[in-house]
């Protein structure tokens, strides 16, 4: 008898081909710390609370693991953490500098324009799947790395309540564009088995009816 498993497979590919580039969806990993300047107000009240608190953060991850690194090796980190936080937000052409003066940073951020989201589709041989803003995806808003991954548990979860597949696989493959600064993205729902049950049977029983049993599991 084969048991039911399900499985969700989070993948995606690399390709260079400018000015459209497949990329891997920029996770934030918090780790670095100081302060931040904006070369202008345009986006600076959505990221500087963000930015404020990564650096935040690294300081005290620095403080808990006891590491002593130098002023420079610091702010390269922190700058690091900063274009990686900026690129999960969809500022893919933002531009980060900074300077030192004794032991304080202070960054510049230019974070230009956001990039969009121009086109997101479903790949599948399954018929009736949810539309993208029923994942919580619509055109012309930011490409944040956040919102593609919980569409694509969305459509995980969609596909595990309304088909009995022996595998669910949903992959995804992001595009940038940066000549227009727009992005794309398709989720891949591979091909699987649809699991039939046959009979179902009880034994062993002596101190329960089969009825409360079936009864229990929706038969």
């Amino acid at each position: 008898m084969k048991h039911l498993r399900i499985t969700i497979l989070i993948l995606a590919s690399l390709l260079i081909v400018n000015p459209v580039v497949a990329i891997e969806l920029p996770l934030l990993n918090i780790n670095g710390g100081s302060q931040v300047v904006f070369a202008d107000k345009t986006h600076e009240k959505i990221l500087k609370p963000l930015l404020e608190e990564l650096l935040k953060n690294n300081r005290q991850n620095r403080k808990a693991v006891s590491v002593d690194i130098n002023v420079n090796k610091e702010a390269r980190q922190d700058k690091d953490s900063i274009e990686r936080m900026l690129r999960s937000e969809g500022f893919y052409a933002a531009k980060v500098s900074y300077e030192i003066e004794g032991d304080k940073i202070s960054f510049k951020v230019s974070p230009e324009k956001p990039y969009l989201l121009e086109e997101i589709s479903i790949e599948s041989s399954l018929k009736n799947l949810p539309n993208p803003k029923q994942l919580g995806l619509k055109k012309g808003q930011r490409f944040r790395a956040e919102d593609v991954l919980s569409a694509q548990t969305e459509l995980s979860s969609y596909l595990e309540k309304n088909y009995c597949l022996w595998e669910i696989k949903v992959n995804y493959d992001a595009t940038v564009n940066h000549q227009d600064k727009k992005a794309s993205v398709a989720f891949i729902v591979e091909d699987s088995e649809e699991v039939k049950f046959s009979d179902i049977s009880f034994s062993g029983m002596e101190t329960i009816k089969e009825q409360y049993l079936k009864n229990r599991i929706g038969l």
